[in-house]
């Protein structure tokens, strides 16, 4: 499958279970980014004051007007979702480096028990500039299946009125949440991502863009956006 790639809660304010969660092997980028980050410093106090938050998944807050939906209710719909991250990574020679991730996503139902996932990924250096090929592609996935991807973990599920995937990660993972809702009668989304220590604690680890393993010190959210619409 080439859909996924690296890199909430239900409207009853519970978030999806943690699992472990896969990288995708990029191409390396290329050269002028990594001239930017060799003029980074290296000195171990700009990595710690580096570190921070890795992920925005949290409970939406209470909300009455919410009804929780099934996957059956969203019919024909797509949902249609898209998000940007900015990421602090530690590279394998302890240089820091800025990376700017957008993730769109189109879903839609095609069983009871299944998704078709159009999926589109580019990373952007600090400046915007793209530092790889646009990772896209589309499959038809089995919800609740756990799956290899390049001999990793991947799943996608459906709990509690939201859609999820997960990836594991060299150590740790990676979630896409997605709660879905009915209010005033209109089927509406939330978009969340996020990275996941292991076991609540430790480094988040994947691999770069070389194919060398890299350090996710930090990760916050420029943007996102939801919708559901009928075709």
């Amino acid at each position: 499958m080439n859909t996924m790639g690296v890199g909430g809660a239900p409207p009853q304010e519970r978030a999806p279970p943690a699992e472990r969660t896969v990288p995708t092997k990029r191409k390396p980028p290329q050269e002028i980014p990594q001239k930017e980050v060799a003029k980074r410093s290296n000195s171990e106090a700009e990595i710690a004051a580096a570190r921070g938050s890795i992920s925005d998944i949290s409970p939406l807050a209470p909300d009455e007007s919410r009804q929780p939906i099934e996957l059956r209710d969203l019919g024909d719909a797509i949902v249609t979702s898209k998000s940007k991250y900015e990421n602090t990574v530690k590279l394998k020679n302890g240089s820091l480096f800025i990376a700017r991730v957008t993730e769109a996503l189109k879903i839609k139902v095609v069983a009871d028990d299944a998704i078709e996932v159009e999926r589109e990924q580019r990373r952007y250096d600090e400046n915007e500039n793209l530092i790889s090929a646009p990772i896209k592609g589309t499959t038809t996935i089995e919800l609740g299946k756990e799956r290899k991807f390049r001999d990793f973990d991947l799943v996608w599920k459906f709990e509690g009125s939201t859609l999820f995937y997960q990836l594991a990660l060299v150590q740790g993972g990676y979630r896409t949440v997605i709660p879905l809702f009915r209010q005033n009668e209109a089927l509406k989304c939330v978009v969340m991502s996020g990275f996941s220590r292991e076991d609540g604690a430790g480094p988040v680890k994947t691999i770069g863009g070389d194919g060398s393993v890299v350090e996710i010190l930090s990760s916050k959210k420029i943007s996102s956006s939801c919708e559901v619409a009928k075709p």
